[in-house]
């Protein structure tokens, strides 16, 4: 889902972000550089909870199972929810103005999850840092 919506917002980056005509090239870029980390994380997440008993464990004792997990989801979809409700026909500065801050928050509340799969899987940095950009950008 979040790789998903990453690539929603990088499809859309001029009608998320309209007046930063200057780094859209350089996002999309960025975004294309950035596909071979999620197929290596993907790929190491898949591996180590196929082949390792301890991971649920793992997992467990970083927040990243149970209720802990479904509790960080369920906020997440919950701002995804309010963005894609977002009425793109009614774009005005003000509403841009809700758009990036809407956006911002989906972005930043992914932390509760990427900050923990980028300390056990080093490919989830980039994709982090590149969301980093994104929250960073919508700032302005």
């Amino acid at each position: 889902m979040f790789e998903s919506d990453l690539q929603n917002t990088v499809a859309n980056i001029e009608w998320m972000i309209p007046e930063r005509k200057d780094i859209y090239g350089l996002v999309r870029n960025a975004w294309k550089e950035l596909q071979p980390q999620f197929e290596t994380a993907t790929k190491e997440i898949r591996e180590i909870v196929s082949t390792d008993v301890s991971a649920g464990a793992r997992f467990q004792a970083m927040g990243l199972s149970g209720s802990q997990l479904e509790l960080k989801i369920k906020e997440y979809t919950r701002r995804r929810e309010r963005l894609l409700n977002f009425d793109k026909l009614k774009l005005s500065r003000i509403a841009s103005d809700v758009l990036k801050r809407l956006l911002k928050a989906l972005l930043t509340s992914a932390d509760n999850i990427l900050d923990t799969l980028a300390s056990i899987f080093p490919p989830m940095q980039a994709i982090k840092e590149f969301k980093d950009t994104l929250v960073s950008i919508a700032s302005d």
